[in-house]
């Protein structure tokens, strides 16, 4: 593969989550890192793809997806950026507020590489594998891997879809497609690292599927080089990968500075040995950092912890 020169997408969409803040994320890494001397964002372009104002919130005419109407559009909007930039001979690192923005990166990698084989790589606390017809929140961004997958779950259905969100729904699963259905993920292009919270109905996705997980159990009895080794061997035969990092996948101890911490997740030298190995590999087009909250803390240790790990997993490329 040609080498690519790596840039910075910025989007703050909050909206996908149940706590508002995360829209402050990724300014708070960057000007955190700038502010530690870490070179990184000084040294590549930034683009920036802000949220519009949502009107009427405490209103909910979607209750099984929260906002959809108006994460539709901005998730479309991400799914341009992230295919301009990737056609642009661009790796792109995003760093978003929350996790429903892996919709449109996703989707705009899927679209710049349409008919290849996607590989996605989701380190996360969660599988988020809800639908509408499973959610028990509505919150989007416990749905992003799902609209990815595009398999509904109604078998276990829980929740009465009215039409308005059946078609948004929908439009939101497609946003990834370009010329027909060429561009779906196959469930065994799917790996999941660091998962430890989720409920049954995704669980009964992942075992429908045959999709791969890596629990906390695996990765302290086989060491997390071990595991990447295997998930890159088990992904082989994909062109392209995304690799998305939901800062929950870490553990608590570190900080709580995020909207849905879990127990016994990883530390700082698995976190940077995974970021930097993904980064580094030549079939990584787009890597997304995801739901930092600066909110939920007053010193910043979440961003602190973000910013170190940027700097020393891949600050020199």
């Amino acid at each position: 593969m040609l080498h690519q020169k790596p840039c910075v997408l910025i989007s703050d969409w909050e909206w996908g989550a149940g706590k508002q803040g995360t829209s402050k994320g990724p300014d708070t890494v960057i000007k955190l890192s700038e502010s530690a001397g870490f070179p990184f964002f000084n040294n590549h372009t930034i683009t920036y793809i802000r949220q519009e104002q949502i009107i009427d919130l405490d209103e909910s005419p979607m209750p099984f997806l929260k906002n959809g109407q108006q994460l539709y559009e901005h998730q479309k909007r991400l799914c341009k950026a992230t295919y301009d930039l990737n056609n642009q001979g661009c790796k792109v690192l995003i760093l978003t507020g929350d996790h429903s923005n892996a919709i449109g990166g996703l989707s705009g990698l899927c679209k710049a590489r349409e008919g290849k084989n996607v590989g996605v790589i989701w380190i996360d606390a969660h599988m988020d594998l809800h639908s509408p017809y499973t959610t028990p929140s509505g919150n989007v961004h416990g749905m992003s891997m799902n609209a990815i997958l595009g398999d509904d779950n109604v078998e276990f259905a829980s929740n009465a879809i009215d039409t308005v969100s059946a078609g948004t729904w929908q439009k939101i699963k497609q946003l990834k497609h370009q010329n027909g259905e060429k561009n779906r993920v196959k469930p065994n292009h799917i790996v999941y690292i660091g998962v430890r919270d989720f409920e049954r109905q995704e669980e009964a996705l992942v075992q429908k599927h045959g999709i791969r997980c890596y629990y906390p159990e695996d990765i302290a009895e086989k060491g997390m080089p071990a595991i990447l080794d295997e998930t890159l061997n088990y992904l082989q035969d994909c062109d392209y990968l995304y690799v998305s990092f939901d800062v929950d996948s870490m553990d608590p101890s570190i900080s709580s500075g995020t909207g849905t911490p879990v127990p016994d997740g990883l530390n700082l030298q698995d976190s940077e040995t995974v970021l930097s190995t993904f980064w580094k590999h030549p079939k990584t087009q787009v890597l997304e950092i995801t739901e930092v909250n600066p909110t939920l803390e007053s010193d910043n240790e979440m961003a602190k912890a973000v910013a170190g790990l940027i700097h020393r997993s891949f600050g020199n490329s």
